[in-house]
């Protein structure tokens, strides 16, 4: 299948993905079937802002045949799960996932999506839009993982608030946070564990 969806619990880097991805792009340093092409997001806020459902329908429609005709294009979806079962225009509801799911069927448009566990058990996975896309797990990174991409994160930090981490300080931001905060995964209670600890 030409397209993806990352799936993970919030936090665990799945923007951060594609932003590397996108980033690699700009540098020729990727796969050949990624060469030469751009990576486009899409905003389904704007996308059925001030239109009926019809219209919300015929954008998305028009934005899939700009993507094809154009040749280079990889459409990218956060969170799409969004196009599920929204409001637009009135009180009509629409399904944009289904439309999205048809226009996969009739192209070779390839889509980068995020989505959480969550919703992709609940919204996507026995949905054709499910079936359209190829499912790939991101899962929370543990001890050097989460320390090494702390330490990317940390130069920005430093730079900003004019301090210095030691190593011992990140891995210690990482085994902290991991031990006493629950509600939220890693990296990202890591991250804000070291830019509270910065400011």
């Amino acid at each position: 299948r030409h397209s993806v969806v990352l799936v993970g619990p919030p936090g665990v880097g799945k923007r951060a993905i594609i932003n590397g991805l996108a980033q690699r792009m700009v540098g020729e340093d990727v796969p050949r079937v990624l060469s030469d092409k751009r990576l486009v997001s899409v905003n389904t806020a704007r996308l059925v802002a001030g239109v009926d459902a019809s219209g919300a329908e015929e954008r998305l429609l028009w934005l899939m045949r700009e993507a094809s005709r154009a040749g280079n294009v990889v459409l990218c979806f956060p969170d799409v799960v969004k196009m599920v079962g929204i409001t637009a225009g009135g009180a009509a509801s629409l399904d944009l996932a289904g439309t999205l799911a048809q226009a996969l069927a009739r192209t070779r448009i390839p889509i980068l999506a995020t989505a959480t566990d969550t919703d992709y058990r609940k919204y996507l996975e026995s949905s054709p839009l499910g079936s359209a896309l190829e499912k790939l797990e991101v899962t929370e990174p543990q001890g050097n993982a989460a320390i090494q991409i702390l330490e990317v994160l940390a130069g920005h930090f430093e730079h900003e608030h004019d301090v210095v981490f030691t190593y011992d300080a990140v891995g210690t931001a990482v085994h902290l946070s991991d031990r006493y905060l629950h509600d939220r995964y890693l990296p990202e209670k890591a991250v804000e564990v070291l830019e509270e600890s910065a400011v």
